[in-house]
Parts: C-alpha cells; structure tokens; sequence
C-alpha cells in the first residue's frame, strides 16, 4: 500500500511508460483505497472474535451464488449455511448472550461489504488493464 503522501505512487506512477494517463491511474488508485480503508475501518470496528471470522469464512465459502451457478449444490449450500448460522447462536448461548440479533447483523453487514470490495478488486485490477498500466510487463 503507498502511504499517505502518496510519494510511493508518484515513484511508481514515474516508471510507466509515457503513453498512460497518469493523472487517471492516481485517481481510480486512490478511489480504490478509499473503498478499502471504509471496510478495514468497518472490520477494526465490528472486531469479530475467532469464533465469528471463521464463521464469516464458511458463510462466504458457502455463498448463495454457488446455488445460481449450480443448481444441484443449492440444497447443499442452504444446508451448510444453517448448520453454521446454528453454531453461531449457540456459540453465543454459550456465552451467556440473549440479545445478539444486532451482533449477527453487524456481522452480516460486515460480510456484505468484504464481498463487495473483494468484487471490486477484480474490477480494479481490469480497470487497470484497459488504462494499459501492465503492458510494459507483458501483460494484456
């Protein structure tokens, strides 16, 4: 990550071939790390326990939209859902928690907007390519 003087983006911005809108590639990069900052921001606030990150990792290896690219898994990704959303509220009945409905909501909100900036990664990274930023090291 460049700091936030940005001189580490200028040096880098300094050793791309002329032909790149240089002006372009520092917006869009610091648009970007914008976006990345809120969610870091978000997930230092939530501060999920162990318990609830690997909660977090089988609910987004268990996504929904496993079920739309294969209708048969569908059964299987509702079912491994349930059994984690289930450990879930009996990890917190563990603990001695009753109102933890806003928590699972926290938890859901910070899921959705790590998916999102996970997703806008990839397209960060096509932007890029079309502003030609990779070409001088082959590649397309």
């Amino acid at each position: 990550m460049f700091s936030e003087t940005d001189a580490e983006l200028e040096t880098f911005l300094d050793t791309v071939p002329s032909i790149i809108n240089k002006d372009e590639v520092s917006a869009v990069y610091r648009q970007n790390t914008t976006k990345l900052l809120r969610v870091k921001g978000h997930f230092t606030r939530v501060a999920p326990s162990d318990y609830e990150f690997a909660m977090l990792l089988g609910l987004t290896f268990w996504n929904n939209e496993l079920s739309t690219v294969c209708e048969s898994l569908s059964t299987i990704v509702e079912k491994n859902r349930k059994v984690i959303m289930v450990e879930l509220h009996s990890f917190y009945k563990h603990q001695g928690k009753i109102n933890y409905a806003a928590r699972v909501g926290e938890l859901f909100c910070l899921l959705a907007n790590m998916e999102e900036i996970s997703t806008l990664n990839d397209t960060d990274m096509e932007h890029y390519k079309l502003m030609n930023l990779f070409t001088e090291f082959g590649q397309n």
